[in-house]
């Protein structure tokens, strides 16, 4: 394990770095002197793969499907802080690197933003820490965002198709009542005689046919 003298010295010698040497280091270099990409708007880094970053975002698009502006920012900020997380790691691992006195030559865009911090920060780890804590913050937050929201559109789908269940069975149970009451009126109508409340037709007596219990109109003459 480097002591405290050796990781002081390490500090002094990526300050006194004669800078980048590969095309990736150089762009870096002039286009990020003054930050390293982990804070402020998020921008893929010129020695970064952006095809990459294009990719694992509609990844998380196709995942997501987000049905509405808000949503599409939300699964942006997951791509987007999932890609910075990937990026504290690989400086971390050059920050380590560089403290162990470990200078690979040609240098890379991570190595050069690595010499940076360490140059500008006494706490390289507390300053990586923090940048990954509030990468990962942004990720779960959104991630739990979204999810609340396909919670509340399920609920909100579940109790839609329970009205529209309740409410066709209730105009079934309607349409029911409405042909039964139909039929009702159409054999009242076809059958006048037991209509409530009618009278009989009044008869004549037959001559010459006696009583009898089917026709007790009828009598002997």
């Amino acid at each position: 394990m480097s002591s405290t003298a050796q990781i002081d010295a390490n500090q002094k010698n990526a300050q006194q770095s004669t800078g980048p040497r590969t095309n990736d280091g150089k762009a870096v270099s002039s286009q990020n002197a003054n930050t390293h990409g982990l804070a402020g708007n998020f921008r893929v880094l010129p020695h970064e793969d952006q095809p990459a970053f294009d990719s694992m975002l509609a990844s998380y698009l196709n995942e997501w499907k987000p049905r509405s502006p808000d949503e599409n920012f939300l699964v942006e900020q997951m791509a987007q802080s999932r890609w910075k997380l990937a990026r504290v790691n690989r400086i971390e691992a050059e920050v380590v690197g560089q403290l162990c006195g470990v200078q690979n030559e040609p240098k890379s865009g991570d190595a050069v933003l690595a010499a940076h911090i360490l140059g500008s920060n006494k706490d390289a780890y507390g300053t990586l820490h923090r940048y990954s804590a509030a990468a990962e913050r942004t990720y779960h937050r959104c991630r739990t965002e979204l999810v609340r929201n396909r919670i509340a559109e399920a609920k909100f789908a579940a109790q839609s198709n329970a009205l529209l269940t309740q409410m066709q069975k209730f105009s079934e149970k309607a349409a029911a009542q409405a042909a039964e009451r139909a039929a009702e009126d159409a054999k009242l109508r076809n059958e006048p005689n037991s209509a409530p409340g009618h009278r009989q037709p009044s008869r004549k007596p037959t001559p010459g046919v006696p009583f009898t219990d089917e026709d007790p109109l009828s009598w002997r003459l």
